[in-house]
């Protein structure tokens, strides 16, 4: 009796540490990037957004609308490379440079299109 008391009792501590672990990994998450455009467009309206933020709500919009509608892509991507150069948010220029090459690809303007990607 006494080994399966010790089991149990080592089961219940080990289960309790491990709550709190497994919380606090998920609190740590980071939120998904919404990928639908009316919803990218109203995180983009909210104030107090940080910049890197909008970068990357920006540059979803762009890639959303690569498949559909090119000048919207080249727009958003254009409006996201202009505030990632003003944020020094090196991650977003680069991403920016990427759709810009892509779109550029898409109506085959191909000298644009290998600018963008070696930029």
């Amino acid at each position: 009796m006494l080994p399966l008391l010790a089991r149990a009792t080592r089961w219940l501590a080990a289960l309790a540490l491990s709550v709190p672990l497994a919380t606090a990994a998920l609190a740590q998450a980071p939120r998904p990037v919404p990928t639908h455009p009316d919803s990218l467009r109203a995180y983009l309206r909210r104030p107090g957004l940080p910049d890197t933020t909008r970068v990357k709500y920006l540059l979803g919009l762009s890639t959303y609308f690569m498949n559909s509608d090119l000048d919207s892509g080249r727009y958003y991507a254009e409006r996201g490379l202009a505030l990632a150069r003003r944020s020094y948010f090196r991650w977003g220029q680069a991403h920016a440079w990427g759709n810009l090459g892509a779109v550029e690809y898409y109506v085959s303007d191909f000298v644009a299109s290998q600018r963008a990607f070696e930029t």
